[in-house]
């Protein structure tokens, strides 16, 4: 089955209600050829084992706590905030306390 993306001009709705209707852990919401939205749910003490994408990502917290963890520090996320990530920059991500995430990827088709 093929994955359905909004179309420009779509109105996503960010409110946890229409989020958490999704079954899967992630859901990818829009995807271009220049980036890609991927909302993500998280019970307490799930975790994203550590990866790496090609190009540059914020990952936001829509709602909850989690940590995002690098070679180089751990950065907490609380509800409303965000961090930028560099392209390569191995990270995993942890849930403290549940929650929703909202990843935006900058791709690079080349590497992708």
């Amino acid at each position: 089955m093929a994955l359905q993306h909004a179309a420009p001009l779509d109105v996503i709705s960010l409110k946890p209600q229409a989020l958490t209707q999704q079954s899967e852990r992630s859901h990818s919401l829009l995807r271009t050829d220049d980036f890609q939205l991927i909302h993500i749910a998280l019970a307490a003490g799930d975790e994203m084992p550590e990866h790496t994408v090609a190009g540059p990502l914020t990952l936001q917290c829509l709602e909850g706590e989690a940590e995002v963890v690098t070679p180089g520090g751990t950065c907490a996320l609380r509800a409303g905030e965000l961090v930028m990530l560099p392209g390569g920059e191995p990270h995993a991500v942890r849930s403290l306390a549940g929650g929703m995430l909202l990843l935006t990827l900058v791709r690079r088709p080349d590497k992708d």
